[in-house]
């Protein structure tokens, strides 16, 4: 049989800022492949996976690199996931932002997408120059995934 190839261009990107000095950094992210595999599954009418459950962020202070085939964050912060608030800011962007806030002195590193406030589905890792926290500092994280229509 002869197959038509389809490719969906999608970029996933994470910004972050601290809120004690208003840094930011975006960086580009890594899609993990039991997040596409989720999201494959969510095309069969009889699967229980729903793309939208991608709303829960969490970090930690992991430093191993990101790779597909990681399925839960490296060292969790120990710090509640958080479920952020989606949007839709631009047609074909996928928009969530989380604020973690922390009541203890840490060096984030890494920061994961879930599909639920505990276990769940890993969309998405990033590993990053350490962002130094403090009690009572929070970091807010906008990840944002951007489709675009085309390819062959």
């Amino acid at each position: 049989s002869n197959f038509i190839p389809v490719t969906l261009g999608l970029g996933a990107f994470i910004h972050w800022w601290l809120t004690k000095d208003l840094s930011a950094l975006p960086m580009t992210a890594l899609v993990t492949t039991a997040g596409i595999n989720y999201l494959a599954a969510d095309f069969l009418s009889s699967s229980s996976n729903r793309i939208n459950a991608f709303q829960y962020s969490d970090c930690g202070t992991g430093t191993t690199a990101a790779a597909i085939g990681q399925t839960a964050l490296v060292t969790p912060a120990g710090t509640a996931r958080v479920s952020g608030t989606g949007t839709n800011p631009v047609a074909g962007t996928y928009q969530s932002v989380a604020t973690i806030a922390f009541t203890t002195s840490l060096a984030i590193t890494e920061y994961g997408l879930f599909s639920a406030s505990s276990s769940g589905t890993m969309w998405d890792r990033r590993v990053f120059t350490a962002i130094n926290v403090n009690n009572g500092d929070s970091i807010s994280f906008t990840y944002s995934v951007i489709m675009n229509a085309g390819g062959s």
